[in-house]
């Protein structure tokens, strides 16, 4: 048995799992992800914990059953909390800078680089490398 596949999907409180046609859905307070179940793998609920099996001990059915589980437990984790990307700036002179709400490079051009922000989603500049 995969041994990232049998081990269980603890449910935290706000978070619930609907399963029905061969689809996986994960519904937390950052938004719903969906996951269509491949053949031979199935999810089952056992209280506030999923468990994931499949019907077979073929290469390929247990590369799936891995997988699955590991796409369930990413799915849990993103209705959870929202996605980060930290970076730091190394070179000689190369900074960054907060101003307003967008986020300004200066990292060799002769201008600044300014990124505006999309909606949903916010700069944070700890200091002028990260």
């Amino acid at each position: 048995m995969s041994r990232i596949g049998k081990q269980e999907l603890p449910l935290p409180e706000k978070v619930t799992a609907d399963i029905a046609a061969g689809k996986v859905t994960i519904t937390g307070p950052k938004g719903s992800l969906t996951l269509a179940l491949p053949p031979g793998i199935s999810v089952a609920p056992d209280g506030q914990v999923l468990k994931v099996t499949r019907e077979g001990d073929d290469a390929a059915r247990k590369a799936l059953h891995g997988m699955v589980r590991s796409r369930l437990n990413n799915m849990i984790k993103g209705v959870q909390q929202p996605y980060e990307k930290a970076f730091e700036i190394q070179g000689k002179g190369w900074r960054c800078e907060a101003r307003g709400a967008s986020l300004a490079l200066l990292v060799g051009f002769s201008h600044p680089v300014v990124f505006a922000p999309e909606p949903g989603i916010a700069f944070t500049v700890a200091d002028q490398t990260h």
